[in-house]
Formats: C-alpha cells, structure tokens, sequence
C-alpha cells in the first residue's frame, strides 16, 4: 500500500462526496450497500473495528486497516478513524492502491 497515494486519493474522494467518515455513518453506509471499501485506522478501538469487520464481511465489503492517523489527516478531521469509500470509480482506484 502505498500511503501517500491513499492519502491523496481520499482526500480527492472527501471532497467529491465519495466517502462518509465515523463509525455511526460507516455502519450506515455498509447496511445500506453504498460502501465500496471499508478503511479503519490502526489506532482505532478493538471494539470499533472488531464490530465493522463483521458488518462488511457480512455486506462482503472488503476492510483494510491504514496506518496510524491516515484518515483524519487525508480527509481534514484530525481523530477519525473509520471511512467507507462509496461505490463508483472512486472507491475504484482506492482499491488498486491498496491491493
């Protein structure tokens, strides 16, 4: 994964409106299948994550973890740890960067 890029690219995404931020909107994004791909920080609570991993695996929404901080800075809110990126050519390219 290539972490600057990702970063870039969420960045892009927040501002075109592709990706919802925190858990509750995530939730909400994964139960009503507009997730694409599912990111969760590494410093976000085990019960945070444990409790997305099994709602996406669920919806058989692909989850990677980022490392520390990578969310809140890309997308410009310090502390958030949790982001679906919404289907479309979007959530696309996140995927090719992080496979």
């Amino acid at each position: 994964m290539n972490g600057q890029k990702l970063k870039g690219m969420l960045g892009i995404a927040r501002r075109a409106g592709c990706i919802v931020l925190g858990a509750e909107a995530v939730r909400e994004a994964i139960g009503s299948g507009r997730a694409a791909v599912l990111l969760v920080d590494t410093d976000a609570s085990g019960r945070t994550a444990e409790t997305l991993r099994k709602q996406a695996e669920e919806k058989s929404v692909p989850l990677y973890r980022t490392e520390k901080g990578l969310i809140g800075n890309a997308c410009g809110k310090a502390g958030c740890m949790t982001a679906a990126v919404l289907k479309g050519t979007m959530a696309e390219g996140i995927i090719k960067i992080l496979e």
